[in-house]
């Protein structure tokens, strides 16, 4: 589970490791619905996309700017 504080609502709710890193995936640029399911397909999970090394997510194509948008997700 992962806790989110809602800007300026003071309020924290519980948010589903993997609905959280679907909400992640699909607010990077470049990454759209059919690459995120092509994505999904390969990794397993969307959490697992977003552990992927950077070199894995090369391998699939990524601009440069997605795969910084992804890693920036983690950090």
């Amino acid at each position: 589970m992962k806790f989110v504080l809602s800007k300026g609502s003071g309020v924290i709710s519980c948010v589903n490791q993997e609905t959280f890193a679907c909400l992640a995936l699909s607010l990077i640029p470049g990454l759209g619905r059919k690459k995120i399911q092509w994505l999904i397909e390969s990794f397993g999970t969307p959490s697992c996309i977003l552990a992927a090394p950077r070199e894995s997510l090369q391998g699939f194509g990524l601009d440069f700017p997605a795969i910084a948008s992804i890693v920036a997700v983690r950090a």
